[in-house]
């Protein structure tokens, strides 16, 4: 792309990526993760892109989310030309990139050009996704994804942010893990709407089922809400996916039938408390490394200042950092990520 200037890059990017370029696909959610003025344009002609559906896959660490995922994509390609799966992995302390990574998780589904997937570092993000996801989500819809599944880098009960990005949410368990208890803590039974026990060969799925029925029917739904199915399948067999398939497809006809706006409402609203949160995170990164704040560590440790000057002293950098564009302001899409 020498001698394009920016726009005319990333509009390249976007109409190679539309003719199933993967390459230029991987090349804008780069672009996204980034900054600059590569950044701020990719997410400018997402954000006119038709948004995809959105199938989120959350749960405890060793319940066999990618598992299911991959079955859960094998099948659903029989109605869908193209579909994506965006995998948050944990980052490693080395790179910031993401540990596992797509050729090892989904390598089978390598062979299907109609298949996208991408592993993505969560970079210590709490609530099980990665900052750049709803923006990622939004440049596969602009390129012709009209299905994108979402799975969380699994870490227990703080893991609800899918429940703002997600259409239909879907919950992972697995006898043993304790991931019933995990869930009733965290409230994520009250977001999700359909539940899978997964690893049912095992002992303890029965009881497990039970559990998260009884949970569920102590949860308060409206008349002519949507009853949580609790589905059972064995991933690595690829038993019960089929079950699993059914009961996706079910919640997206009773979303489409009774017409929930609200849902996607909320949905736009996340990602700008998605963007607000990052911007946040990283004025306070860069507070940390600034030198008024070593400055004001060293006089509170010797006495020179009391705790309410050295947080006033704090807000007045964290101000000018705001102010002078040292900081995340400088991108529309958002927090810069390092």
């Amino acid at each position: 792309m020498a001698g394009l200037d920016v726009v005319d890059a990333v509009q390249m990017l976007f109409e190679r990526g539309r003719a199933g370029h993967v390459h230029s696909v991987a090349k804008l959610i780069s672009l996204v993760d980034g900054d600059g003025d590569g950044c701020r344009e990719a997410v400018r002609i997402a954000q006119t892109g038709t948004r995809p559906y959105v199938v989120g896959i959350t749960g405890a660490p060793g319940a066999g989310k990618s598992t299911l995922t991959r079955g859960l994509v094998k099948k659903l390609r029989e109605a869908h030309d193209k579909i994506a799966i965006l995998a948050v992995d944990p980052s490693s302390p080395v790179t910031g990139g993401a540990l596992l990574g797509d050729r090892l998780r989904f390598q089978e589904l390598n062979d299907d050009d109609h298949v996208f997937a991408r592993s993505l570092a969560s970079r210590g993000r709490i609530g099980g996704l990665a900052a750049l996801v709803p923006d990622a989500v939004r440049v596969l819809g602009a390129v012709g994804f009209d299905l994108v599944v979402v799975e969380t880098v699994g870490i227990g009960q703080v893991e609800c942010d899918v429940a703002g990005l997600a259409d239909t949410r879907v919950l992972v368990a697995a006898p043993g893990w304790g991931d019933h208890v995990q869930a009733a803590k965290a409230g994520v039974l009250e977001v999700v709407d359909v539940i899978v026990v997964n690893k049912e060969d095992l002992g303890g799925a029965d009881r497990l089922a039970a559990d998260l029925e009884e949970m569920l029917g102590l949860r308060r739904g409206e008349p002519g809400g949507w009853r949580v199915p609790v589905v059972r399948a064995t991933a690595d067999k690829e038993l019960g996916i089929d079950g699993v398939v059914a009961a996706v497809q079910a919640h997206r006809r009773w979303i489409e039938q009774s017409g929930r706006t609200g849902r996607d409402r909320g949905r736009r609203w996340f990602d700008v408390e998605d963007r607000l949160q990052h911007s946040v995170e990283e004025f306070s990164r860069r507070l940390r490394a600034s030198e008024t704040y070593r400055r004001l560590q060293a006089a509170y440790a010797e006495g020179a200042l009391d705790s309410q000057q050295a947080v006033s002293g704090l807000l007045d950098e964290y101000r000018e950092i705001v102010l002078d564009g040292r900081g995340p302001s400088q991108r529309t899409g958002g927090a810069g990520r390092k």
